[in-house]
């Protein structure tokens, strides 16, 4: 049986929301995994509190300061807090129909079209350490068109929007035909422009190229070719009016 938190330390008002919602008795699994979480979010806070309260004593002149040591082991214990959240978020999420954490993130893009969504937050929605992979796999295997700061310049880097409520074919094709090429043997450059050659007309962004090329230093290596006559429009920036270059941090052979 699920225990309430105790007297004078209650649950974040999230949980105690969810808790008053979904109280239909200690047996139901909802309920039993909202008080899991609940209790450790409580447990990982009180941890912290418990290193200021030392520190408030120190400043008050009742006791000894914090010491590194201390806060370690305070560290250690939020670290084993957050873990435990994170498996009762888990069952939360299973009591929903939210099986993956695939299905949870795709969820809450199209529930935030066109909405930049903190890498923080789908951490959250996710609650799996490994979130970014799987945002990833969305666009890279299913096609979803997912940008990040990496090929927009509006955005920070840990940052992602979708912008289409429906996969691309197209996309996910792109993305075989780029792990394909990866795996050919040579020079990074030669992946590059191989695969720039098979998308033909359309564009790769920076993400695609790195991954393809294998080499940091691929935007270097298209401006060669561009130097042998090769015809490969490339834009770090956003164009200026008018402009023939393809959108930004792309590239088109």
């Amino acid at each position: 049986m699920a225990q309430q938190p105790k007297e004078g330390r209650r649950a974040p008002r999230l949980f105690r929301e969810h808790l008053d919602d979904h109280s239909r008795g200690p047996d139901d699994e909802l309920t039993v995994a909202l008080h899991a979480a609940a209790n450790a979010a409580n447990a990982a806070r009180y941890a912290v509190i418990s290193a200021q309260h030392t520190r408030l004593k120190f400043a008050a002149g009742a006791g000894a300061d914090l010491t590194g040591d201390e806060w370690q082991e305070v560290s250690a214990r939020v670290g084993e807090r957050l873990a435990e959240l994170r498996t009762a978020m888990v069952k939360v999420n299973e009591q929903f129909g939210l099986s993956s954490a695939q299905v949870r993130l795709l969820r809450y893009f199209r529930s935030h079209l066109n909405e930049v969504i903190s890498g923080d937050a789908l951490a959250g929605v996710s609650a799996i350490y490994e979130w970014a992979r799987r945002v990833r796999e969305l666009r890279v295997e299913h096609g979803w068109r997912i940008a990040s700061g990496l090929t927009r310049e509006d955005m920070h880097v840990d940052e992602y929007v979708l912008s289409e409520d429906k996969p691309d074919e197209d996309l996910a094709g792109h993305w075989r035909l780029a792990k394909e090429i990866r795996s050919r043997p040579g020079a990074g450059q030669d992946r590059a422009l191989a695969y720039l050659q098979a998308i033909f007309p359309a564009a790769a962004d920076q993400e695609q190229m790195l991954y393809v090329s294998r080499i940091s230093s691929w935007s270097r290596r298209m401006r060669e070719l561009d130097e042998q006559g090769w015809e490969i429009p490339f834009q770090c920036r956003r164009p200026r009016a008018g402009s023939r270059f393809v959108p930004p941090g792309y590239a088109r052979a």
